[in-house]
């Protein structure tokens, strides 16, 4: 994969990533919430 098509890619994954996480905190998730999540696959209530 040359350099270019690899940046392009992580600057597509960083975008759906900031949306991923604005998403979750409309739902009123903590930065805290979504890291348990991503660590644990859960989250605690």
């Amino acid at each position: 994969m040359n350099e270019g098509k690899a940046k392009l890619q992580t600057e597509q994954l960083d975008k759906e990533w900031i949306e991923l996480m604005k998403e979750a905190k409309k739902l009123g998730l903590s930065f805290a919430d979504i890291q348990q999540f991503l660590q644990h696959g859960r989250v605690k209530m």
